[in-house]
């Protein structure tokens, strides 16, 4: 489970931007029946990451 995974295991796993995994599972506890629609992703190498936006609608 992704939430019992440690820090250096994340960073190790998931590379430079692997801790924003952590904000990704907690955005939907926080907001609790709350739907969200994936509007756009674009890995960039160049930063060892990528970047997304995710719209989210009550």
């Amino acid at each position: 489970m992704l939430s019992t995974l440690s820090a250096n295991e994340i960073e190790r796993d998931g590379g430079n931007g692997g801790q924003e995994i952590r904000h990704w599972i907690a955005v939907p506890d926080a907001l609790p029946g709350v739907k969200g629609e994936v509007l756009a992703y674009k890995p960039v190498p160049e930063w060892l990451t990528g970047c997304g936006a995710v719209w989210l609608a009550a």
